[in-house]
């Protein structure tokens, strides 16, 4: 087995490892305990796993300067944070050794470890948010340099009411804030109709994944008091400019990536901007609001890309 010497103390009994370029250590696995001291305090890098569902994956990485990126722990472990103490298999660094991301578990979900018996572990958190007390499981909580939080991430099935100037959002997945506490982005759990600068749309990303919270298909403003971007995938939007030429801004479907009979939603992306209006879904349109004479706008019902069978399934009729 190797050892390193590290700005953290010398490590031994490394089993695996990895070198940036520079010669610095990028990654290791360890056979012993070890105590490193971190800006959070004293922690412990996983060296074994009695449970058999941890994610096999390097215990400890490390910035090309030496300073480690991410510690998975050997035990769940209380953790300070801005929001309070919170327990975590898993915790991710900046550079300059200040928190970036806690993870509460770490489990490989596969066939003999599911989402079910992961959630069975988690731990509801309680935290204070906008000016609302949230009682939640998180994904994870990815903070700023300076400890604000930056975004926070549901486990799977959770939802939470979400305070915005537009009115409470049933959340799912998660939200993120700006740098000053404000509000920045979140996951509606259904089609929200929200005002916009060309009308009423409906957020909601029916192809968002689960996975992280850090851009969500309700975007705001710097100001926190106005839509900049959205996602619909219900949304019609016909835009008639100044020379008369019509322009249809809609969701598009293809080819579906598991069957070739069956097809994808792809949801529509409106970003606004102080003079002009950007349209993304296969293609992109930007228009100036100025060249702008007239817009109607329509929906139409929401297909989930979990549609198999609509023989049997029922949920659009």
């Amino acid at each position: 087995m190797q050892s390193f010497s590290t700005k953290y103390g010398n490590l031994n009994n490394v089993t695996r490892y990895s070198l940036h370029e520079n010669g610095q250590l990028d990654s290791l696995c360890l056979d012993s305990e070890h105590k490193l001291n971190t800006s959070i305090g004293i922690l412990i890098p996983r060296f074994q796993d009695f449970t058999g569902r941890r994610k096999n994956t390097k215990c400890l990485l490390f910035y090309p300067s030496g300073t480690i990126k991410s510690i998975d722990l050997q035990e769940p472990t209380a953790i300070p944070t801005p929001i309070g103490v919170i327990e975590a298999e898993l915790v991710t660094f900046y550079e300059n050794g200040s928190l970036k991301r806690i993870f509460p578990l770490n489990g490989a979900v596969n066939g003999m470890w599911l989402e079910t018996d992961e959630a069975e572990l988690m731990k509801r958190i309680t935290f204070n948010m906008l000016n609302r007390s949230f009682h939640l499981k998180v994904n994870s909580i990815f903070f700023y340099p300076d400890g604000k939080v930056k975004s926070v991430s549901f486990f799977p099935g959770e939802t939470a009411s979400v305070p915005t100037p537009f009115g409470i959002i049933e959340t799912r997945i998660g939200f993120s804030f700006l740098s000053d506490g404000r509000l920045r982005s979140l996951e509606p759990e259904s089609p929200y109709a929200i005002e916009t600068p060309i009308g009423l749309l409906h957020a909601y990303d029916s192809s968002a994944m689960e996975i992280h919270a850090d851009q969500n298909s309700l975007i705001f403003d710097s100001t926190g008091n106005k839509v900049a971007e959205l996602v619909t995938s219900t949304d019609i939007i016909k835009i008639t400019d100044q020379a008369g030429k019509i322009h249809y801004l809609a969701p598009s479907y293809v080819e579906s990536s598991t069957s070739i009979e069956e097809t994808e939603l792809v949801p529509l992306n409106v970003k606004f901007d102080s003079e002009t209006i950007t349209f993304s879904c296969l293609d992109a349109f930007t228009i100036k609001i100025s060249d702008i004479a007239s817009i109607k706008l329509s929906s139409i019902p929401l297909i989930s890309n979990e549609c198999t069978d609509c023989a049997t399934c029922g949920k659009c009729k």
